[in-house]
């Protein structure tokens, strides 16, 4: 079973979702998971949906959980409103943390992948993000510990430091296509591709603690 979090209104999540199901067809399940089923925000939407999880995995079932969920709120570090700093906190950070707490159980039973959404932006820094980025930097240690803690559930946890993509945030920045110039490969990136590296996550057994960079080179 593969779950993909977020971006059901207009993110990263839902045309990842449909570039999964193009890949996998009929072979395994992928299910997108948007607020309405989980809100990331909450401890308690954590717990009770993986809670209820349990029942539609069959013994012989795996557990791939994508959390493409984010959230960016630019400005510069002089003008950052505690409020906003919390919320990218919450959903880019701890968001990962508790669905790996609260999904542990059923990778105990059942073994399987997280994989989390970084960004190009913890390397590159671009002003007026410094909330995101830190969040998203956060993500890479996160990394590092768990896929130490869960490797003993035969679960592995990897990040996807993903660069500039033709959905999801970058379509709020202006002239968003420009920024192809500064890319070695010349283009963004499409949801495929993303989905090509979570596929490569799932299926590679011998990688956990990665930082994966899917970004044209950039």
């Amino acid at each position: 079973m593969i779950l993909v979090f977020g971006g059901l209104t207009g993110g990263l999540g839902q045309p990842l979702h449909q570039a999964l199901c193009g890949l996998y067809e009929d072979k395994h399940v992928v299910m997108a998971i948007g607020r309405k089923n989980c809100n990331v925000e909450s401890e308690d939407s954590i717990a009770e949906f993986f809670g209820s999880l349990d029942a539609g995995l069959t013994i012989s079932s795996s557990l791939h959980i994508i959390n493409a969920t984010g959230v960016s709120i630019s400005a510069m570090i002089h003008k950052t409103e505690v409020g906003d700093i919390g919320r990218m906190l919450r959903v880019n950070l701890v968001s990962n943390i508790l669905m790996l707490k609260h999904a542990r159980e059923l990778y105990k039973q059942h073994g399987g992948t997280f994989t989390m959404i970084g960004s190009v932006t913890a390397e590159t820094g671009p002003i007026g993000t410094a909330a995101y980025s830190a969040s998203k930097a956060a993500l890479n240690g996160l990394c590092k510990v768990a896929a130490k803690e869960f490797a003993r559930l035969e679960t592995r946890v990897n990040v996807i430091e993903l660069g500039y993509t033709l959905t999801g945030m970058i379509t709020q920045v202006p002239d968003f296509m420009k920024l192809r110039e500064r890319i070695p490969l010349n283009r963004l990136g499409h949801p495929l591709d993303v989905a090509n590296a979570c596929n490569f996550l799932i299926d590679c057994e011998y990688v956990t603690g990665a930082i994966v960079k899917v970004n044209g080179g950039l």
